[in-house]
């Protein structure tokens, strides 16, 4: 065979296998194993708007708020600014069987602890009609102000992905909607090295704001509506001060924290973090049960009736007891901050350690249950705030008091002298 021939030859051969890779594709198609391009769904702005052009030319404002309910936060004493650096912010909505997202608020950075029960508009732009369900963005960075000087600060839980509660936000032709972000910042503070360490874990809702109390003016960006909190249509979280009460067994040690907890309510109660916080000298009082004796029964302990054999020696009982009343206007030290996992594990987050999965933070308290937290190991305290700045501890003997928080800030608070370890 000449190189002609060949030539030819290879040209059929080429011409052959081209017609078979096409056949293969088309048939993978239609069998649904790869999708078609025409058939793709839009996950990107560019994308969802070229999907969309030619389907629904109506448009309308949607705009974007951001709120920090809890006033006062619950923050670390000393801590004054909390700056939230977020991504662009996204809003959902499916538009003649297209999922689309769409850039409602351009990316930017907040202060936190300036929000407080104020909702502010972070922006707004021309989107198509219909109803949007949901709302995504990243936080990008943080940073924590305390003492004076500002920290980065870790957010392993940094992806945002809520539902838009409320029956989701609509969009009428030619007209403006609103929705909120209630961004609750929880502040996890420890020493590394002697040096602060700051780790935030945050908890998000999204509310759209109805018709009836919504006005184009608040389309702005800087807009602001004030008193969110008392707002007919915001939904405020029950103070859990009215659910939860702390039963006298709980224990303070250097090296160990035991705190028990019953819900005395009618509906589940969520919390997710514990604060120890400085309340000044106190008595030598404290429970005689030694750290060992704590650590050897409670691992074994299935109900309160069987803590109460060594939690309260002169008894032999356990009580419930109301969290202590405490002054509106009180500042106490933050001693130290731990996060409460849904398995009901009490821990430090240390810088450097593996991101939490969010749907592992916050524990669910069901109604007439009794939860058991327990922390073992030396407790990593975070330094005054105040001059000279050292490292705070527990004192056997001295007054404390421990601040169950839930994922949006509301807390009830209790004290406990510190016991002396054995």
């Amino acid at each position: 065979m000449n190189g002609a021939s060949r030539l030819v030859l290879m040209v059929v051969v080429g011409i052959l296998i081209a017609a078979s890779i096409i056949a293969s594709v088309n048939a993978l198609e239609q069998g649904k194993y790869i999708p078609s391009p025409s058939n793709s769904t839009a996950t990107s702005t560019i994308k969802s708007t070229t999907t969309i052009t030619t389907q629904n030319t109506q448009t309308g404002i949607l705009a974007a708020q951001i709120t920090d309910p809890p006033d006062p936060p619950n923050v670390p004493t000393g801590v004054t600014h909390v700056y939230i650096f977020y991504s662009d912010i996204e809003a959902h909505t499916t538009n003649q069987n297209n999922s689309v997202w769409l850039t409602v608020a351009r990316s930017g950075s907040v202060d936190m602890l300036s929000i407080l029960n104020i909702g502010l508009t972070l922006g707004s732009a021309k989107v198509y009609t219909g109803t949007y369900d949901q709302i995504r963005f990243d936080i990008t960075n943080a940073t924590v102000t305390f003492g004076g000087r500002t920290y980065t600060a870790t957010v392993p839980l940094n992806q945002i992905i809520v539902p838009l509660s409320n029956g989701g936000a609509l969009v009428k032709p030619n007209s403006s909607a609103g929705f909120v972000i209630q961004l609750t910042p929880m502040v996890l503070a420890v020493n590394n090295g002697g040096t602060p360490s700051f780790e935030i874990v945050p908890a998000a809702q999204a509310l759209s704001i109805p018709q009836s109390s919504w006005s184009g003016a608040l389309a702005s960006p800087g807009a602001l509506i004030q008193d969110i909190n008392n707002q007919s249509w915001w939904v405020s979280e029950t103070p859990i001060g009215d659910n939860l009460a702390v039963h006298q067994g709980s224990e303070i040690y250097p090296t160990t924290l035991l705190v028990i907890l019953n819900n005395t309510g009618s509906a589940p109660v969520t919390i997710s973090g514990l604060n120890i916080l400085q309340a000044g000298p106190g008595s030598s009082g404290g429970s005689n049960v030694s750290t060992t004796t704590i650590v050897t029964t409670i691992t074994t302990v299935s109900t309160i009736t069987e803590v109460s054999t060594i939690t309260n020696a002169s008894s032999g009982k356990v009580g419930v007891a109301p969290a202590s009343p405490l002054p509106t206007n009180a500042s106490f030290p933050t001693v130290a901050t731990f996060l409460i996992l849904s398995n009901g594990s009490v821990i430090q987050p240390t810088p450097g350690s593996a991101p939490i999965p969010g749907n592992q933070v916050g524990l669910t308290i069901e109604p007439h249950q009794d939860v058991v937290l327990l922390y073992l190991g030396y407790i990593n305290t975070l330094n005054s705030p105040e001059p000279p700045y050292a490292s705070q501890s527990i004192v056997g003997g001295q007054q404390y008091i421990v601040q169950i928080v839930t994922p949006f800030g509301s807390s009830i608070e209790f004290t406990l002298n510190a016991s002396y370890a054995t």
